[in-house]
Order: structure tokens, then sequence, then C-alpha cells
């Protein structure tokens, strides 16, 4: 189910359930929501800690929203007029910045950190 709908039946519901029917299991689960937004769990998980001292440089930034936004390191080369190696140094340096393993985990630090915003 696409994460627009799962927030949309969440805020609609206030709860979100799923049936799992095979030939071994006839198992129903339900997840309550926390208010009218609902946010992934993984979003509060912690990870390995960030790099001290080591804050993102205002084109960082831009780069974390845009990846956080979905966009790809071609189309951020395009909207930012630059070329798309240095996306990826970019991208790069945020990643060792925020001690994470892939662009996502990356992002979701920033988000803890507050230095970007959810959503």
């Amino acid at each position: 189910m696409p994460l627009s709908r799962v927030c949309s039946t969440a805020q609609n519901q206030n709860s979100l359930s799923h049936s799992s029917r095979g030939p071994k299991s006839k198992a129903t689960y339900t997840y309550p929501t926390a208010g009218p937004a609902y946010r992934p769990a993984i979003v509060f998980r912690h990870t390995a800690p960030p790099v001290q001292n080591a804050p993102l440089s205002e084109r960082e930034l831009e780069v974390a929203r845009l990846i956080a936004a979905g966009y790809s390191n071609k189309q951020m080369a395009s909207e930012l007029g630059i070329s798309h190696n240095t996306v990826a140094r970019h991208v790069a340096n945020i990643m060792r910045k925020m001690s994470a393993g892939n662009r996502t985990e990356a992002v979701l630090n920033a988000i803890r950190q507050e230095l970007i915003p959810f959503g």
C-alpha cells in the first residue's frame, strides 16, 4: 500500500489493520496511530550518532531537502544547476556527516536533529 494511502487511512480511521490470510496464517494486526498525522516509526528509531562538530553546509542542507523530497541525483543536478558528480559528492558528505549507510538513513538522521523539516 502506498505511504500516502496509509497516511490517509490512518487519519480517517485512527488505526491501521492488516490481515494476513494464507494457508498457515489467519492473523490480524492493528497499529494505532498517535494523533492526526501518521509518521513511520523508523523516523523515531535511533541509529549511529552523527559525526560530532560536522554540521551540514547550506548546499548540503539543500541536497538533503531534495533527497527527502524524493529527487534523484540527476534531478538534483538539474534543479541546482550543478553537475551530477558534484551532487554525488554532496550526498556522500551528508551520509558521512550523518553516520548513515544510505541516503534514507542520512535524511532521517537530519530530520531527527531538526536540520531539515519532516514532510
